[in-house]
């Protein structure tokens, strides 16, 4: 297995959607997403249409962070490289919030 920091991801624009990671495909076993402890705003995880918003294509919600808690998705499949990271996407509530993201290759 191989680790992989995709790192720092923000939302530029509040209801602009962002991808994760570029276009090509990457397969991956695990992902791990981690909203910033800066965070003021609710981040929206899901596929190409999420609106956070709307709760469109939307498939998780990463609430504010409070205190020492801070709010975290994680994925695994049994099948190796089963996931495709750059099916990934993210929304915020507020401009320039986001996440911190990594994945796992079997």
């Amino acid at each position: 297995m191989s680790y992989h920091v995709i790192g720092k991801k923000t939302v530029a624009t509040a209801g602009t959607r962002v991808q994760l990671i570029a276009t090509t495909p990457t397969k991956a076993q695990g992902v791990c997403i981690q909203a910033l402890s800066s965070n003021t705003g609710k981040i929206y995880i899901g596929d190409s249409t999420v609106v956070g918003s709307t709760l469109v294509g939307c498939g998780y919600v990463l609430g504010i962070p409070a205190g020492a808690v801070i709010p975290g998705f994680s994925t695994t499949i049994q099948a190796s490289n089963a996931l495709d990271v750059s099916q990934f996407y993210i929304d915020a509530d507020v401009n320039g919030e986001g996440v911190l993201v990594s994945y796992i290759r079997g």
